[in-house]
């Protein structure tokens, strides 16, 4: 199964592949350029959920990949954990023996399964994350005077 493209900003920074400035100019063009300045939780989100949905827009404002049309699948999946968080409660209080363990459990996997999806789509995995890298302040040496003259590293 082919992967999925990476973002230029994140090609240049931690890919494992090496781009050439011509590839990533090509990209950058092709790429359709979002805005990250006011991203919204969606109506639907339960205002006891806003807090972590600012929270993990917060986390990610430095990778700038997240953008304002992000706003419903990041509420979508908090809904989605907090089905399923909610949907275990229960299966601790009602224990096997219940007549509904089965139907709440069926319903716990489904929140699960959209919650895993979700995450994976916006980078909230353990996989999916460490495919993103920190930005490295420079802690290059200075120049040396053959690097000012003739330019790149040597």
């Amino acid at each position: 199964m082919a992967r999925t493209k990476m973002p230029s900003k994140l090609a240049k920074e931690g890919s494992a592949k090496h781009f050439t400035k011509a590839e990533l100019a090509e990209r950058e063009a092709e790429e359709v350029a979002m805005s990250c300045e006011d991203i919204k939780p969606s109506n639907f989100l339960p205002a006891a959920l806003h807090d972590r949905f600012f929270w993990i827009v917060e986390q990610f404002k430095e990778y700038g990949i997240l953008s304002n049309v992000d706003g419903d699948a990041l509420s979508m999946y908090l809904i989605a954990v907090d089905g399923y968080r909610k949907a275990t409660i229960e299966l601790r209080k009602m224990g096997v023996a219940n007549k509904k363990y089965l139907p709440v459990l069926k319903v716990q996997k489904e929140y699960f399964s959209q919650a895993t999806i979700l995450a994976k789509e916006l980078g909230l995995t353990m996989v999916s994350r460490s495919k993103l890298k920190r930005k490295e302040e420079d802690k290059k040496e200075p120049l040396t005077e053959e690097q000012i003259l003739f330019g790149g590293d040597l």
